[in-house]
């Protein structure tokens, strides 16, 4: 009578076709290895830096949105006071009005009649400027 394995064997043999299958294989190679390391570790060196763009992009947006919101706001609040802009009530306003000024992405300050941002808005000013210039491609 046959052992287990060896019906198994021959099952497996007589379904693929072929005489010998090598069923107790060890596992894979050093070469298999670093090969699929070598990939993975392209695959990343690609993806990580398009990641953090994006995650830049993002808090960009997000900071030039929120100080367009409170550039708002500040306007509104100083026309039905009928009052004139100072450092003080701008100051004063944010403390009263706005719960979140997103101390961890830079100072919000009121400056040349709007509301800015100290990190993001030097950079969103030239990055909406080229947006501006590139003209609409031909189809």
């Amino acid at each position: 009578m046959l052992s287990n394995d060896e019906s198994i064997r021959g099952l497996v043999e007589k379904c693929l076709g072929v005489e010998k299958v090598k069923l107790d294989s060890k596992g894979f190679t050093l070469v298999e290895l670093l090969a699929v390391l070598v990939i993975l570790g392209i695959l990343a060196g690609i993806a990580i830096p398009s990641v953090f763009r994006l995650i830049e992009k993002a808090e960009a947006d997000a900071c030039h949105v929120s100080t367009a919101e409170i550039d708002r706001m500040y306007e509104t609040y100083l026309a039905i006071e009928s009052i004139d802009h100072t450092d003080m009530r701008f100051s004063q306003f944010l403390k009263d009005h706005v719960e979140n000024t997103g101390s961890n992405h830079g100072e919000i300050s009121y400056v040349e009649g709007r509301v800015q941002c100290s990190i993001h808005s030097n950079a969103e000013e030239h990055e909406y400027e080229q947006e501006d210039d590139e003209e609409v491609p031909f189809l």
